[in-house]
C-alpha cells in the first residue's frame, strides 16, 4: 500500500512538472515564433538643427535597428516631408548600408508652413502599426506670410494624460498613477494639480518631475469617479477624469533596484476564487528573460526580483497572465547600462573663427569598435536644445 502510494505521488509530481514545463514552453514557442518571423525594426533620424528657415536644407542621417543590433532586414529608406494636412511634399528613397542612410530635403524658398513632418519608414514597418513608424515634427523660423498666420493661428492646446501602473486601477487596491502633460505639437510642459473624489474633496496634489511627467498614487473606492484639475499654460484652469477603477483585478507594481526589477502583484478579494495562481513573465525584444508562477490563494500579495545581470540597455516588458494565459496586467521599465558609452577623444588641429573660416574636427575610436557615426555642428544660439529633445539613446 504504502509502495503505491508513493508511485501515486511521483505520479502527480510528474504531472504537475509536465504541465509547467509545457507552459513554459508555450511562452518560449510564441517568443521565438514572434522574433523569427516578426521582427521589429527602430528608426532614428539625426537632424543638423532643430528648426529651419525657408530655403535651407534639412540634412539627417538614420539609422535603423533590430532587437537592439543593426538591422539586416530592409535594403532601402523612405523618407516623406509632409505638411500639417497631411500632403506629401517630397519623398526620398535611400539604400541602407550598414544599416544606415543618409539624405535631405530642400525647402522652398516661398515656404509658408510654420511646421512641416518628416516620416521615415522601411517596407517591412509597414507590416506592423502606423505608431512604429519615425515622424518628427520640424519647426519652420519666419515662413512666408507668416505674421498673417501666427495671428490667427488657434492657441496652444494642453493636454493631461493619465496611466495606471499595470494598466488598469481596482477598487480597494493602492496604484501609482503615473501621468504626463504634452501640449499640440508633443512638447512637455510643468504641470501641478489636485485630485478630487465625486464630491469635490481634495485627496491630494501632483507635481512633475521632468518633462512634463509624474506620478501619485492612489486607493480608489466602489462607487467613486476621480478627477484632476489643473492649470494649463496660460493659466486656465482644466479638468481631466482619471480612469474608471475596475471592480476586480490585479495591480503590477515596479522599481528598479541594484539586483533586478523589483515586482509586487496585489489582487483584489473579489478576484480570490476566479485567481488562485498567475504566471510573471519578463521578456525584452521578444528574448525571454524571467518565467515564474505564483500562488494568490493564500496570500493577496506576492512578490519578486527578476535578475538584469549582462543585460543589455533596453526595454524590459513584464506581463502578468492567468493560468489560462490570458494578460491581466503589462508594465514595461527602461534598463539602462554602460555598454554603448566610450572614449572618445576630440581635437581641432585648424581653428578658424573669422568669417568663413575653415575648421578642422577630429573625432578618434578605438580601433577595437565599429563606428558608423554622424556629426552636426551649429551656432548654439540659433538652434537651441529643445526640452524633451530625443536622441538615439532615449
Amino acid at each position: 500500500m504504502k509502495i503505491a502510494g508513493l508511485r501515486r505521488i511521483a505520479a502527480i509530481a510528474i504531472i504537475l512538472s509536465i504541465c509547467i514545463n509545457l507552459n513554459a514552453q508555450r511562452f518560449d514557442s510564441v517568443l521565438v515564433k514572434l522574433d523569427s518571423e516578426f521582427p521589429q525594426e527602430k528608426l532614428h533620424l539625426h537632424f543638423d538643427k532643430n528648426a529651419y528657415n525657408p530655403g535651407e536644407t534639412i540634412w539627417f542621417k538614420a539609422y535603423l535597428f533590430a532587437n537592439n543590433n543593426l538591422s539586416a532586414i530592409s535594403r532601402n529608406l523612405y523618407t516623406e516631408l509632409i505638411d500639417e494636412r497631411g500632403k506629401i511634399l517630397q519623398r526620398k528613397v535611400s539604400p541602407l548600408i550598414s544599416a544606415g542612410a543618409a539624405a535631405a530635403f530642400d525647402l522652398p524658398t516661398d515656404l509658408s508652413e510654420s511646421v512641416l513632418y518628416v516620416r521615415a519608414y522601411t517596407r517591412w514597418m509597414l507590416n506592423f502599426d502606423s505608431s512604429f513608424l519615425f515622424v518628427k515634427a520640424i519647426p519652420i523660423l519666419n515662413p512666408k506670410g507668416g505674421a498673417k498666420k501666427t495671428a490667427a493661428a488657434p492657441a496652444p492646446q494642453n493636454y493631461l494624460n493619465f496611466f495606471p501602473e499595470g494598466g488598469d486601477l481596482v477598487q480597494g487596491l493602492e496604484s501609482r498613477v503615473a501621468f504626463k502633460g504634452t501640449d499640440n505639437t508633443g512638447k512637455p510642459f510643468k504641470v501641478q494639480g489636485d485630485v478630487l473624489n465625486s464630491k469635490g474633496a481634495k485627496l491630494g496634489s501632483f507635481n512633475t518631475v521632468h518633462d512634463g511627467m509624474g506620478w501619485f498614487t492612489l486607493t480608489p473606492e466602489a462607487g467613486e469617479q476621480y478627477k484632476a484639475t489643473w492649470k494649463d499654460q496660460s493659466g486656465k484652469v482644466q479638468t481631466t477624469n482619471l480612469p474608471v477603477a475596475k471592480k476586480s483585478g490585479v495591480v503590477l507594481e515596479t522599481r528598479k533596484m541594484p539586483q533586478g526589477i523589483a515586482f509586487s502583484v496585489k489582487r483584489s478579494d473579489e478576484t480570490a476564487k476566479q485567481l488562485k495562481s498567475i504566471y510573471v513573465v519578463a521578456q525584452m525584444q521578444q528574448q525571454l528573460l524571467y518565467r515564474a508562477k505564483a500562488s494568490l490563494e493564500k496570500s493577496p500579495v506576492i512578490s519578486g526580483v527578476i535578475p538584469l545581470q549582462n543585460l543589455p540597455a533596453g526595454i524590459v516588458q513584464i506581463t502578468i497572465f492567468t493560468e489560462d494565459e490570458k494578460p491581466l496586467a503589462e508594465r514595461i521599465v527602461f534598463v539602462t547600462s554602460q555598454e554603448y558609452y566610450f572614449i572618445t577623444d576630440l581635437n581641432v588641429p585648424l581653428k578658424g573663427t573669422g568669417k568663413r573660416g575653415r575648421n578642422v574636427i577630429q573625432i578618434d575610436v578605438p580601433d577595437t569598435i565599429a563606428c558608423n557615426l554622424s556629426l552636426s555642428v551649429t551656432d548654439a544660439g540659433v538652434n537651441p536644445l529643445e526640452p524633451g529633445e530625443q536622441d538615439i539613446f532615449s
